[in-house]
């Protein structure tokens, strides 16, 4: 094809297309606008997309609810007004008119949306020094608070023994609490926010030391008096909160050893002592055992004292 082909080929294009142009503009159009408001509130609604079914003229609301749909041609439309969480409201027969304008108005409420139930279980952690700290700050009394998290790194084998971490607070005789250095009658000790009776009939607190370390989630000491807690102590009251109930089996074990390298497999000992041959093992062969002749019930051993005073010896 020659150049000159091309040149005809581009022309009736242009031609075609600019005859098209002027068809579409020459027919009669109207236009459409209005406003689209809560049907509850009667606030403008913003961001909604006004369609023409079956067509591709549309417009959005602005941000005072307006919309306009200009050089519509005439006709008869079917108009649809939708948004994500409203229902869409359908409005049918909108005569559109030449050179007018078709004044149409919306009002749209909520859709409720129902699908498959969803539950979301959650459990506030009370075992970690900085949701410890966290409750302390926000606490209307004088408190002090001891995590799992921290028992775990003192190697606290009870209650008792892991209290001993906490400013303030005293354990005596392994395990009753004193608090600020007053007596077992002023504390009040808790498990579980109820009060913990004692073992000892003279004593009123109880003997936390019955608790085992890995039991405890965490051990909260309040210094001062608040509406939910009892009057009954005026030195502090102790408060252990045990761990949840698990949610499956677990079985956990450990082991361990140590020995001395002065003592342990050696027979000489520290000091170069010579002993049996099985002190290695922990228990005596015989080498240890008393003379046979001392063992004879007949001799007589003096004491120091007659043995230094009997001359004949």
């Amino acid at each position: 094809m020659t150049s000159s082909k091309f040149v005809k080929v581009g022309l009736y294009s242009q031609v075609f297309l600019l005859l098209f142009v002027t068809i579409l503009v020459a027919q009669p159009k109207g236009t459409i606008s209005g406003k689209v408001v809560d049907v509850e509130t009667g606030e403008p609604l913003p961001n909604v997309n006004i369609v023409l079914e079956g067509t591709m003229w549309g417009a959005a609301t602005d941000l005072d609810g307006q919309y306009r749909i200009s050089y519509v041609p005439t006709g008869t439309y079917n108009m649809v007004a939708m948004m994500i969480g409203y229902s869409t409201k359908h409005i049918e027969n909108v005569q559109v008119i030449t050179k007018q304008v078709t004044k149409i108005d919306f009002t749209m409420g909520f859709e409720i949306i129902e699908g498959t139930e969803v539950v979301v279980t959650a459990k506030a952690l009370k075992n970690t020094e900085a949701v410890l700290l966290k409750d302390r700050q926000k606490a209307e009394a004088l408190s002090d608070a001891i995590s799992a998290e921290v028992i775990s790194r003192s190697g606290s084998g009870n209650a008792a023994e892991a209290m001993k971490q906490v400013t303030g607070a005293s354990v005596v005789g392994g395990k009753y609490i004193y608090v600020r250095g007053l007596g077992d009658r002023y504390t009040s000790t808790q498990l579980n926010g109820a009060e913990l009776p004692s073992t000892n009939p003279y004593k009123r607190a109880g003997s936390i030391d019955l608790i085992p370390s890995n039991l405890v989630d965490n051990i909260v000491t309040a210094k001062s008096f608040t509406p939910d807690k009892p009057g009954n102590f005026s030195g502090g009251t102790v408060d252990i909160k045990t761990k949840d109930f698990p949610d499956k089996f677990s079985l956990n074990f450990s082991a361990s050893t140590s020995y001395n390298d002065q003592v342990n497999f050696n027979n000489n000992g520290p000091i170069s002592y010579s002993g049996s041959g099985s002190d290695w093992l922990g228990w005596d062969d015989g080498f240890r055992d008393i003379p046979g002749p001392v063992q004879n019930e007949d001799v007589v051993i003096p004491d120091i004292g007659k043995a230094g005073s009997d001359l004949e010896t």
